[in-house]
């Protein structure tokens, strides 16, 4: 690498990144200078900063790089009277951040007012794009190239001083400007010249900034298709746009509109304009109908009305698979013959196909003649398909949708069911009511002008509000103004059974300033009872108040010192036949001591007469002024009952207590209805527990311990027999209960191998495979078998030797492989020719073999059952 260079940092490789990303511009506005703090630094992708800023400099001039246009050429300049530091490195500064960070070779910057030691640097670098780059730049600074003199100084020469010439590079003339000047049109003038171009060609290049008319043909041929050309040009140069041309056929009733780009030399974009009743070929953006309607899939079509057309089907032949159709299409089947042998038909019946293709590939089959509907997907090409769903069709219903496919507005606000909306539906504006039948006929929900008509005996004119929902309806008047004593200004009716446009109303309710349906305050007569405020569940005496608050009261009296007898509320209720029941309440008081003054209630035939009344004095004594009174219900509390009774034979007034025994003959002693003893009826004698864990002890006279117990479970104590165990024990792992014999066999003796006639062993067993068994979770097993359990796979079992001196040196679970008893087989051989040999002789001799029989081991006829043993 060169010994002085410059790199993009992180921090520069982030912002161009993002000003790529978001398609905006990367602002680079100053170069930074710095002394390297001494030293010539080696440029950092990691730096933020220079190592030691000195100076900012702005950007005087940048351009793109002639070959590569990511790359940009950005040139400063330091001015003289600036300077005093050294420079070692350089960065490039964009949206006030450093985005490059380069080394330079040593310089020093000194100050010089003289203007002679201007330092000018020029580096180029790379941005990765350089459409994204925006450079603002110190005018001020700004110095002409060598090479832009070189390309944009103009030689006196070549001046151009006619008006002949077509060269855009070169510039005119003063005199030919003058020559201009002198023969233009006034800023109000319009003229328009008709030339006769050369070869009949007018090209675009031709056109000055003006409105031209030309002669000329319409492929700029010399040819035969005249036309006259009327041209437009607005602009003096490229920024402007295109040219454009008017082009009138002098042989055909035709126009057209011809346009090219600025500096072209040809016209590039041809397109006929018509009139609304022409025949024009090529094809036009817009049309309402179609001059020739077309069949679209058998469906005509002139394009003045919208059409439904069906995809057309590809059929699906006998004994293919729907597996296979994967490709997006239309598909069906119309033949009951052929339905059936066609693979993965859910339906079996004829049916149609789509196929669609996306995030995998999806076939939808809807079966002819019914409504049924599955549907199926697959990830892609080869992979396996899904069930079959269906989605629609008998026994199937579509009940909810996540969201709708196309949105819809409900009053104005966008819904497509992936969140709730809120909407405001504002009344309906409806016909105006002037009669009553119409009045009756206004059932829709919404608002009705009111003129000329008292509803309700209301002011004639208002609005009439409707509520409606299923046989629901109310109807609600509001007059414009109010009337009466009452300034009634509503008055509402409602029905429930309300049937299209017939229903039975309720009675006009009128709501005004007052309710007539309450007392004022003046006082007044009721026509119906006079109810206080309900006391509920959590109310407190306070709800009723106290004293001076009651629900109810009258004024204070102010009396003398005595009174007798002052009635505050008075009813009376009277028979068909006469009868009458007064009532009255008041005070009672009949000379001037507190203790003989209280309340009275009178109750009387003809009149409640205090002569008959119930007196509650001071110190909670109750009198009668007729006589004894008779209390009749329960007292809270007594000393004595009036009448005594008899307690099992036992006489009892409550004045005393009752000693004795209790004789039940036939009765019940309970302490409530769950628990009792029933006593003294024929064979249903009964203690009863209700408690599950209650207890009935029964105790020894003499010692006071329990020696017998009777709970909710049973008697608990010991029997001297009983037909059945409480609870059901196990014996030798035998459930045993008492009601049945069983047979208890040798602990070991369960343990032994059996044989058992299928592969897998039933539960509680192990099949005898050699494997390792845990003293733990087999301690039986471990005790007879040891470790593992024997492999009896193919093994037949033996009986041991035990000294017989048959199978001799075996012990107990040892293993024995195959083997046949030992044997001869004795050889025969004619002397028939040849040579045999001899006992003694010298002569030749041979070997003789049987040849090999039998199969892989030496066994018996058998049949395979599988060992298995118990587990425990």
């Amino acid at each position: 690498m060169a010994d002085y260079y410059n790199v993009t940092t992180n921090t520069g490789d982030a912002e161009i990144a993002a000003a790529i990303a978001s398609n905006t511009k990367l602002a680079i506005t100053h170069i930074a200078f710095g002394d390297g703090n001494g030293a010539v630094p080696t440029p950092s992708k990691t730096r933020t900063t220079l190592v030691r800023e000195v100076h900012r400099q702005e950007v005087t001039k940048y351009e793109r790089h002639p070959t590569n246009a990511n790359w940009i050429v950005i040139e400063t300049i330091i001015p003289s009277n600036i300077g005093g530091f050294w420079v070692r490195e350089m960065g490039i500064i964009a949206n006030g951040k450093l985005i490059s960070h380069g080394s330079h070779a040593p310089f020093e910057k000194v100050a010089d007012p003289t203007g002679v030691s201007e330092y000018r640097l020029k580096f180029t670098q790379n941005v990765r794009d350089g459409n994204v780059v925006e450079i603002s730049l110190d005018e001020s600074l700004i110095y002409a190239s060598q090479a832009w003199v070189d390309e944009n100084y103009i030689r006196r020469n070549e001046l151009v001083d006619n008006l002949t010439t077509n060269d855009a590079t070169k510039p005119l003339s003063a005199k030919q400007a003058k020559v201009l000047q002198d023969n233009k049109l006034d800023k109000i003038a319009n003229s328009v010249g008709l030339q006769i171009l050369e070869d009949r060609t007018l090209k675009p290049t031709e056109l000055s900034q003006a409105v031209q008319a030309f002669f000329g043909t319409y492929n700029s041929d010399n040819g035969v298709n005249f036309c006259d050309f009327l041209t437009i040009n607005g602009w003096s140069e490229p920024s402007g746009g295109g040219k454009n041309a008017l082009v009138f056929h002098k042989q055909a009733h035709a126009i057209y509109h011809f346009q090219a780009d600025y500096n072209d030399e040809t016209w590039t974009r041809k397109k006929q304009l018509a009139y609304t009743d022409s025949n024009i070929t090529g094809n036009a953006n817009t049309a309402t109908q179609l001059k020739t309607p077309r069949l679209i899939n058998g469906v005509s079509f002139d394009g003045s009305v919208n059409i439904t057309i069906q995809p057309k089907a590809k059929v699906v032949p006998e004994d293919a698979d729907l597996n296979d159709y994967q490709s997006e299409g239309f598909f069906e089947c119309n033949s009951y013959a052929v339905a059936p042998t066609i693979a993965n038909n859910i339906s079996g019946m004829p049916f149609s196909l789509l196929v669609e293709r996306g995030a995998g590939i999806k076939q939808t089959l809807s079966e002819y003649m019914t409504s049924s509907t599955w549907v199926r997907w697959c990830r892609d090409s080869g992979s396996l398909w899904t069930a079959w769903t269906k989605i629609a069709g008998a026994g199937t219903a579509v009940t909810y949708a996540e969201k709708l496919k196309t949105p819809r507005q409900i009053n104005g606000v966008n819904f497509d069911a992936t969140q709730d909306i809120s909407i405001e539906a504002p009344l309906r504006t409806l016909e105006t009511i002037t009669t009553v039948e119409q009045l009756a006929l206004a059932v829709l929900d919404g608002k009705y002008a009111v003129v000329e008509l008292g509803i309700a005996g209301l002011w004639g004119y208002g609005f009439l509000v409707v509520l409606r929902s299923g046989g629901v309806c109310h109807q609600v008047y509001y007059p414009h103004e109010a009337l009466g004593v009452n300034n009634a200004t509503m008055a509402m009716r409602q029905t429930q059974n309300m049937n299209g446009n017939s229903a039975t109303w309720s009675e006009w309710r009128v709501i005004g300033t007052r309710d007539d349906s309450k007392l004022p305050l003046s006082g007044g007569t009721l026509t119906g009872p006079l109810v206080t405020k309900e006391l509920t569940v959590s109310a407190t005496l306070g709800d009723l108040g106290t004293g001076s608050t009651a629900a109810i009261r009258t004024p204070t009296l102010n009396v003398g010192a005595s009174f007798g007898y002052v009635p505050f509320m008075h009813g009376s209720v009277q028979s068909s036949r006469g009868f009458r029941t007064n009532v009255s309440l008041g005070i009672y008081r009949p000379e001037d001591d507190w203790n003989n003054s209280g309340g009275y209630i009178a109750v009387g035939g003809l009149d409640a007469s205090p002569t008959e009344a119930f007196l509650f004095l001071n110190g909670r004594k109750i009198t009668n002024t007729a006589g004894a009174i008779e209390l009749a219900g329960n007292a809270a509390t007594a000393t004595k009952l009036q009448t005594a009774r008899k307690i099992f034979g036992q006489t009892f007034d409550g004045a005393n207590d009752v000693g004795g025994t209790i004789t039940v003959s036939d009765g019940i002693i309970k302490s409530d209805e769950h628990h009792y003893i029933d006593l003294g009826r024929y064979a249903i004698d009964r203690i009863n527990f209700s408690v599950p864990g209650a207890i009935f002890n029964f105790m020894s006279s003499s010692s006071g311990e329990i020696v017998a117990r009777i709970t909710s479970n049973g008697i608990d104590c010991n029997a001297a027999t009983a037909s059945k165990l409480a609870t059901a024990r196990k014996i030798n792992g035998i459930d045993f209960d008492g009601t049945t014999d069983i047979e208890v066999i040798d602990d070991a003796l369960q343990y032994m191998p059996i044989t058992y006639p299928k592969s897998t062993p039933p539960t509680g067993y192990l099949a005898m495979m050699g494997q390792a068994i845990s003293q733990s979770v087999y301690p039986k097993l471990y005790t007879l078998y040891g470790p593992s359990l024997p492999d009896l796979r193919a093994y037949s079992i033996r009986g041991l030797d035990y000294g017989r001196g048959i199978d001799t040196d075996r012990i107990i679970l040892s293993e024995q492989q195959d083997d046949i008893k030992s044997h001869t087989h004795t050889y025969f051989r004619d002397n028939i020719g040849g040579w045999y040999a001899s006992a003694g002789g010298s002569g030749g001799g041979e070997d003789l073999n049987t040849s090999a029989t039998g199969g892989a081991e030496t066994r018996v006829k058998n049949i395979a059952f599988l060992y298995i043993v118990k587990a425990g």
